[in-house]
């Protein structure tokens, strides 16, 4: 089961994240309470940590920056800065940070680790293997997938009926305002092009504004 780790020195931010049932049905939700429980944190088998600039500090930075020079890496997201060139942040958030673009990145980061241990996803003729993001056919062909696709065809398999658009736009892109339905249209409409041009049959079914994958 995936691990985030949450450091942060808000802790009124901290309880609220932790308490999300969405990012618990996901993983081990576990919180660092200062620097000591931190780089405990760190030396143990955790799949993303959440933590602001407060927080980590210049030992902590070094901590992180060592750990990814000797290969041990996981997704870091940072909250209170407009972007980092960190080599271990994989995200940065500016504040005043919106909580549920917030939970939405972060559920899809624990969705990418729980990804990454689970055999590969069946749907249609098709077996979808997330940790190499490509798809397989029943006669032989092998796709590459992009990222966004992968998360996508792994959302509507994990899911348990049809999802609709404002939830597979929250879920994948966060809540962005620049994001629209026209993208995720897009993303389906090539993602289709891609499995059912060549092997035909439908993959991706729509009805009544929502989606699911072919069983």
């Amino acid at each position: 089961m995936p691990v985030l780790c949450l450091a942060l020195a808000d802790p009124a931010l901290c309880e609220a994240i932790a308490e999300q049932p969405a990012l618990a049905a996901l993983g081990e939700v576990r919180v660092a309470d200062g620097a000591a429980e931190l780089s405990a944190a760190l030396e143990g088998e955790i799949a993303l940590l959440l933590i602001d600039q407060q927080t980590a500090d210049r030992k902590i930075r070094a901590h992180l920056r060592a750990m990814a020079a000797a290969g041990k890496k996981f997704p870091v997201l940072v909250i209170g800065a407009d972007e980092t060139d960190e080599e271990w942040a994989a995200e940065s958030f500016a504040l005043p940070v919106r909580l549920g673009h917030l939970i939405a990145r972060t559920q899809f980061h624990m969705q990418a680790a729980r990804r990454s241990s689970r055999a590969p996803l069946r749907f249609g003729p098709w077996r979808l293997d997330t940790r190499l993001r490509q798809a397989a056919h029943d006669d032989g062909t092998v796709l590459r997938l992009t990222e966004k696709e992968v998360s996508l065809l792994d959302y509507l398999g994990q899911h348990a009926g049809p999802a609709g658009r404002e939830e597979l736009l929250a879920a994948i892109w966060g809540y962005d305002a620049r994001i629209d339905t026209h993208t995720l249209e897009t993303h389906v409409y090539r993602l289709r092009r891609k499995l059912e041009g060549d092997a035909g049959g439908e993959t991706i079914l729509y009805a009544e504004g929502a989606y699911r994958l072919a069983p």
